[in-house]
């Protein structure tokens, strides 16, 4: 009887690994910070960190229709927030039907699209970021309108924006962000651009601290261009801007500009990159904070589709602000990308 159930348990979970997928992932890394101490009087420092842990469940349920769901097993607030109805836990979920003519609406919880290369890596495989990107918003509720024309993407997304809630707890939210985008190929793929516009409505003064007044709204427009050459390398620039409406008052506006350049060689166990980073942050004009900054670093993929991957990675920065420093930091670590349901098919 143990032997039935057991071929039946083995059927079944090859079956719904026919159009179901398990992800697990992760990062841990050890890093060694020079804080500038002279400068910041911040003391030098290193530490075990992990950065990174996520699973994600993806699959079909049926030919029309599709779903992914992921959790981000780092995030320890578990309230649900009452505007979109998750908690910090819930990365992403929804629910997306295919239409005809390359059309697909999804519903649901997912990340807002804001353009540029950098944009598109998965955190485990970002090391230092630009302003631009740090500054990006959190993964909403809303609609997804998505149109493929050939080798073409056309994106439109309809999101919740401003969802800070009141003293009292009354939900504030009174208007809904939007982003438009295009993912585009060139050259048989040899040429991949992207650019989005992006609009975050911001809250009413008075409400919380956070919050601006109604046409407080974050602006992000950015572009992006990933070459990818004959010979294994990539090459990848970016330009972002952000633009935070009355930011510090009644207009008065904070400017983010960052540039961003990456050279990448993927070879079949090693992968040495170099990315650079140029921020300016200014408010009505005045230049308040300015940072160059450089990751070079190398991956190592054991066997080549290893399901562990090593890292080292040395960043500069150079930072102008109310204090001017020279950080630095040594980051040396794994991380991992494992589908539990392939792993089950006991071929």
């Amino acid at each position: 009887m143990n032997k039935i159930i057991l071929i039946l348990v083995i059927f079944s979970m090859q079956a719904f690994a026919a159009d179901h997928d398990i992800d697990f992932g992760g990062r841990t890394d050890w890093k060694l910070r020079n804080n500038d101490i002279d400068k910041t009087g911040t003391p030098n420092s290193s530490s075990f960190e992990m950065n990174y842990l996520l699973a994600s469940f993806s699959g079909k349920l049926s030919p029309i229709y599709s779903y992914f769901v992921s959790a981000d097993f780092l995030q320890s607030n578990t309230a649900t927030d009452i505007t979109n109805g998750t908690s910090s836990f819930i990365d992403e979920a929804f629910v997306s039907r295919s239409f005809a003519e390359g059309l697909t609406l999804s519903l649901g919880k997912k990340a807002v699209l804001i353009g540029g290369r950098e944009y598109d890596y998965y955190p485990n495989d970002l090391y230092t970021t630009s302003y631009f990107y740090q500054a990006a918003p959190t993964n909403e509720v809303g609609i997804t309108l998505t149109k493929e024309i050939g080798d073409q993407i056309w994106m439109l997304q309809y999101f919740n924006g401003n969802k800070e809630n009141g003293s009292n707890g009354a939900n504030t939210q009174y208007k809904l962000g939007y982003s438009l985008g295009w993912y585009g190929s060139m050259l048989d793929k040899m040429i991949k651009p992207v650019l989005a516009y992006t609009v975050v409505p911001k809250g009413p003064v008075g409400v919380t601290p956070e919050l601006r007044n109604a046409k407080g709204n974050d602006v992000y427009l950015a572009g992006g261009v990933q070459i990818n050459t004959p010979h294994n390398f990539v090459l990848e620039l970016d330009y972002g801007m952000l633009t935070q409406n009355h930011f510090g008052g009644e207009g008065v506006h904070q400017k983010t500009n960052s540039l961003v350049g990456l050279i990448r060689y993927t070879g079949e166990n090693y992968t040495p990159f170099f990315k650079m980073m140029s921020d300016v942050i200014t408010v009505d004009s005045n230049e308040t904070n300015k940072r160059s900054a450089f990751d070079v670093g190398l991956e190592y993929n054991p066997t080549g589709d290893d399901l562990v991957c090593y890292h080292i990675v040395y960043t500069g920065e150079s930072i102008k602000s109310n204090v001017d420093s020279s950080p630095t930091t040594i980051t040396v670590g794994l991380k991992f990308d494992a589908s539990l349901l392939k792993k089950m098919k006991f071929e």
